[in-house]
């Protein structure tokens, strides 16, 4: 990316449904910084699943045979290793809209389900969070990936939106546009990025991480749930296991607690959610 000295690879992930464990990846595409390589290839799913959102991606099952689709595990190593084959054992960043709620959960939960690793030096970064963040003049119900590109790029896109492909590219036009003026403006801007990135899921160590690797950007509800004694993401899951263990539901313990947001109490039970199910896949860990 012109004047900003990361290694990035924009991606997208296009899937049978809304649920990140239970839903199949479709079609993964991916764009670098460096020389704009990408990478592009559909997902043949299992028989028995069924498609429920082809009328916003336009991918069928007749789609995915016309393609030849390989298997997800195919699709994950190549995907791996193109941006090996790109940045080496270099520290690269993978950019998605709306990464932190979806497709990081989504990629993750299919390689903890073909027992793929994530390499250690990959990071994962979402767009969203950052135009959320740090360009707030854009306004409330604007962060869209389609009303960006008509605000900021104008005219038609080199593609269909919803095609992983097509998505990917707009991304890289639009976060490179916001981006680099504030690289330029501000020299601490990259150290301000990665203290904002995660780690995969998988690679982390939950007992002493902090609250805001799963509670991005609001110190109001991380100092709330650190006063009734949550210090860690660990201490938080244990209580997680122990509700759900009893049939409860966490989002109404959480209410019980006095996060009074919808979202919020949403969002924090869909990433417990995903840790529970990344620790039992990997190796039936039990707190």
């Amino acid at each position: 990316m012109q004047n900003i000295n990361l290694n990035i690879c924009y991606y997208d992930l296009e899937s049978t449904g809304l649920c990140t464990w239970t839903s199949k990846i479709l079609q993964i595409a991916g764009i670098c910084n460096k020389d704009n390589e990408t990478f592009e290839s559909y997902v043949m799913t299992p028989p028995n699943v069924e498609i429920t959102n082809s009328f916003i991606h336009h991918i069928t099952k007749e789609t995915l045979i016309e393609n030849n689709a390989p298997p997800i595990d195919t699709v994950l190593h190549r995907f791996m290793d193109w941006i090996h084959s790109i940045y080496g054992d270099e520290r690269v960043y993978l950019i998605a809209h709306n990464n932190f709620g979806y497709d990081q959960l989504l990629f993750e939960s299919h390689c903890s389900q073909n027992e793929i690793d994530i390499p250690e030096n990959w990071r994962f970064y979402d767009s969203l969070y950052q135009f959320r963040k740090y360009n707030p003049e854009i306004g409330y119900g604007n962060y869209a990936l389609g009303k960006l590109h008509a605000k900021y790029i104008g005219g038609d896109p080199d593609g269909e939106f919803h095609n992983a492909l097509t998505d990917v590219k707009v991304l890289k036009e639009i976060h490179e546009k916001l981006t680099c003026p504030i690289f330029r403006k501000n020299s601490i801007y990259k150290d301000i990025i990665e203290a904002e990135c995660k780690k995969a899921t998988m690679n982390i160590d939950w007992q002493n991480e902090p609250l805001d690797t799963i509670i991005h950007n609001n110190q109001r509800v991380i100092d709330h749930i650190n006063g009734k004694g949550f210090k860690t993401v660990h201490d938080l899951f244990g209580n997680y296991r122990k509700v759900v263990k009893l049939g409860s539901s966490f989002e109404q313990y959480l209410s019980m607690m006095g996060i009074t947001s919808k979202v919020i109490r949403g969002k924090l039970t869909s990433q417990l959610r995903h840790i529970d199910n990344l620790l039992i896949r990997k190796d039936n860990t039990v707190y």
